[in-house]
């Protein structure tokens, strides 16, 4: 490739942001400095120093950093920076540092959305916000903090509030100077205005021109920097914690709009190289992944699969014992993950083994050769004698499951895609199905997310086998399989209907013991969700008492009786929406009574369950403006088509069980993937017809 020569005067700085890169007119800036003074004297010039060193973008650099704390407080886990510094790295390459041409077309290729709310927003402020080199470059640094400040999340105290104090400042500065202008800081003040719910007690102008008299400032001097961080911080300008946020979270954006392939930790390899001046290898630079819009909408369309003819599929080859042990690293697909696992010995492979071969037998489900190799006994489930010899292994397994469940979050968080499953109530043929359909060749194999939201015992014939079978798939895909709890895992409900009796009939004088260990197991597991931070996840529904998922997370653990544990637990486990006309009329019989209690606003006394709450489309708007949803899925009821919208779609309930207790109705799944939500109904209710 020839080259192209450029004259200094195209490598200044306003000319220099066309570039990919500030090197070559910072170059020249440091070049012209070279000289002092002395005709033909120069001084070798070592760019370096001056740039900043590129050891700088480190991660563990930034952790002797001050401002590493807020990094910590937002919960930002390592592979999210580590995503987001592969990004940096490649996107700039070869160059260390983002300028502004740089800046912008990163975000218009990546999808990550930073529209922050303001009558004075502009791609150019928001590049100013980001820069502390006065629009020179953007260092990783730099990049990583003001991501976070964005964030709804990130606190407006001590350092964090420093941090933020300082880009609004920048951001409302048209100028890069260090000056703020009068007519900039009353923007500041329309913006808090608009921000908040309750308005201020004057308008913007006259409330700046209070400040100005307050502290002594001439109308007509500017604002630097450092005063206006001192009065944000004695609290003389108030309400800046409303303004410079962003709905989303930028850093978890990042798992899902990661702009360029993981380089699987050669971004470190990278930055060493160019350092130490040798050759980098090729890369496929500026190669977008596959992403997919944050708002989801729901599909016009629903999937139904006819079981009998899915039987007729062979089984996937597994993967060779011989190949197994070299997948020491797995590429990861945005869609879909290998998962590969060494050894299929533990007791959960050899449980599920015996529960697999207990439903071939049952209900003639095919049976895969992995499920018989990986267990040469000769133990049968149907037996009780055998089952009963089993008793060790499974309470073995649930003190595991117990451990792991408590050291869990209280609200996990799940990325798409993901099939969200509703009440199963022991219908262990209908999991089987399921089994079959969504995950029969893990762990060696291609494993979606998948999310049940409760209820897996009472009312069916073999609670015992689902709770059994589902603790097993936790602990083989404990990256993939996420179990919340459902109102009926709950000792003093499973002691009213069908469990405890279950675990009695089918284990003789230990039943008790395995009842006691499951229970045990429920009680610590996490009680909601998030997926793709779009979509909120729980067994009955969003609760009365709070209003911030982030207070979610000091619910107890464990919690034998959540309902004198925790009212917001309670709540979760048992609330139901109603649509507008049903939540009119309940308004209408309440007012009848006079003394009826009165509730949180959007919400009515659940009449129906006799305890916990109705919730109305006014309550979710609320929710759901707080954490930044569009949609909440939940299970609970049984729906006679397996699912329902409600509230204009925004609430889907979920029912994954057929034939409950007899009747006819259908069993559904939530299938979420691609900035879409669909229906998926399986026509379990039919015979099945052996092949």
């Amino acid at each position: 490739m020839p080259y192209r020569w450029f004259r200094s005067d195209q490598l200044s700085m306003d000319c220099g942001q066309s570039f990919w890169g500030p090197e070559p007119s910072l170059l020249l800036m440091f070049g012209s400095r070279g000289s002092d003074g002395g005709a033909g004297q120069s001084k070798s010039i070592d760019p370096l120093p001056l740039m900043g060193r590129i050891t700088e973008l480190s991660l563990n650099q930034l952790k002797h950093n001050k401002k590493w704390c807020v990094v910590q407080t937002l919960e930002c886990t390592e592979l999210h920076l580590a995503m987001l510094f592969d990004d940096f790295v490649q996107h700039c390459y070869p160059s260390q540092y983002m300028t502004k041409t740089m800046f912008l077309d990163y975000f218009h290729r990546s999808s990550i959305k930073l529209d922050v709310t303001s009558c004075v927003h502009t791609s150019d402020r928001l590049y100013n916000a980001f820069c502390f080199t006065n629009g020179l470059y953007i260092t990783f640094r730099d990049f990583l903090y003001n991501l976070l400040a964005l964030d709804r999340r990130c606190l407006h105290g001590g350092i964090a509030g420093e941090l933020r104090t300082r880009c609004i400042f920048r951001y409302y500065t048209k100028t890069l100077s260090n000056q703020m202008e009068y007519g900039e800081l009353i923007r500041i003040f329309e913006d808090i205005n608009s921000s908040n719910r309750k308005k201020m007690p004057d308008t913007p102008i006259n409330m700046v021109e209070s400040l100005y008299r307050s502290e002594k400032i001439a109308k007509d001097s500017s604002l630097p920097m450092e005063l206006f961080v001192q009065l944000v911080g004695k609290l003389a300008i108030r309400g800046t914690a409303t303004i410079y946020r962003i709905t989303n979270h930028p850093l978890v954006d990042i798992g899902t709009h990661k702009l360029y392939p993981m380089l699987v930790g050669r971004a470190e390899m990278l930055i060493d190289r160019i350092l130490a001046g040798r050759s980098v290898p090729r890369l496929r630079m500026k190669q977008c992944l596959p992403c997919s819009t944050p708002i989801y909408t729901l599909s016009f369309n629903s999937i139904i699969i006819n079981v009998n003819r899915y039987w007729s599929l062979s089984y996937e080859t597994e993967l060779s014992k011989e190949i197994i042990p070299r997948m020491n690293q797995v590429s990861l697909n945005r869609s879909l993950q290998l998962v590969a696992i060494g050894s299929n010995r533990g007791i959960h492979h050899q449980i599920r083994s015996i529960l697999r071969r207990f439903s071939a037998a049952k209900h003639g489900f095919p049976l895969s050769t992995s499920s018989v190799e990986m267990n040469d006994d000769t133990l049968r489930w149907e037996r009780k004698e055998d089952r009963m010899q089993l008793t060790d292994k499974i309470l073995r397994l649930c003190m595991e499951a117990c451990d792991v469940a408590r050291r869990g979050p209280r609200v996990i968080k799940c990325t798409s895609p993901v099939y969200v499953f509703g009440d199963i109530h022991g219908n262990y043929r209908d999991l089987m199905i399921y089994d079959h359909l969504f995950w029969r060749s893990a762990p060696n194999g291609f494993v979606c997310n998948s999310l049940f939201l409760g209820d897996y015992v009472d009312r069916g014939d073999n609670s015992v086998e689902c709770v059994l079978y589902l603790m097993c798939m936790k602990a083989i895909l404990p990256e993939r399989f996420h179990l919340l709890r459902g109102n009926h895992e709950v000792r003093q409900i499973q002691q009213q209907f069908t469990f405890y009796r279950e675990c009695v009939d089918k284990f003789g004088p230990l039943g008790t013991n395995i009842w006691d260990a499951f229970n045990q197991w429920f009680d610590c597991l996490p009680l909601c969700g998030i997926i793709d931070e779009q979509v909120y996840v729980a067994h009955g529904g969003i609760p009365a008492s709070v209003y911030r998922v982030e207070d979610l997370y000091t619910m107890p653990v464990p919690m034998a009786t959540p309902n004198l544990q925790s009212k917001v637990a309670w709540e979760i486990l048992w609330n139901d929406p109603v649509s507008r006309n049903e939540y009119q009329e309940f308004i209408h019989l309440y007012r009848q009574n006079q003394n009826f209690p009165i509730c949180p606003r959007g919400f009515l006394t659940n009449i129906k369950r006799g305890t916990a709450f109705y919730f109305s489309e006014e309550a979710f708007d609320y929710f759901a403006e707080q954490n930044s949803i569009g949609y909440v899925i939940r299970a609970h009821e049984v729906i006679p088509s397996g699912f329902q919208f409600l509230m204009d779609g925004k609430t889907t309930t979920i029912f994954s069980c057929s034939n409950y207790c007899g009747a006819a109705n259908e069993s559904a799944v939530m299938f979420i993937e691609r900035g879409k939500m669909r229906i998926i109904k399986i026509e379990t209710n039919k015979e099945f017809i052996a092949r």
